[in-house]
C-alpha cells in the first residue's frame, strides 16, 4: 500500500509537476491501479488527487490512421 504523504514529493522525483505527470501516467499505463503503485501512492491519494485536480476519463474512439478525433 502507498503512502498519500507521498504526492508533493512526487514532483521532484519525477522532475514534472503533477498536473501533467499524473494524467501523463494515467494515458500510458490505462489505469488508476498502476499508476498508484508506480508512484509509490494508495488508489485512494490517487482518486482524491484526481476528483480535487478535476482529472476525468474519457473514452475515445477513432479510426487508426485518421488525423481527427472525435471527443
Amino acid at each position: 500500500m502507498g503512502k498519500p504523504h507521498r504526492l508533493p514529493e512526487i514532483e521532484k522525483e519525477y522532475g514534472e509537476p503533477l498536473e501533467t505527470l499524473i494524467p501523463r501516467r494515467l494515458n500510458e499505463l490505462g489505469n488508476m491501479q498502476a499508476v498508484a503503485v508506480e508512484l509509490g501512492v494508495s488508489m485512494s491519494a490517487l482518486a482524491q488527487w484526481c476528483s480535487r485536480n478535476n482529472v476525468k476519463r474519457r473514452f475515445v474512439y477513432f479510426i487508426e490512421g485518421t488525423e481527427r478525433v472525435a471527443g
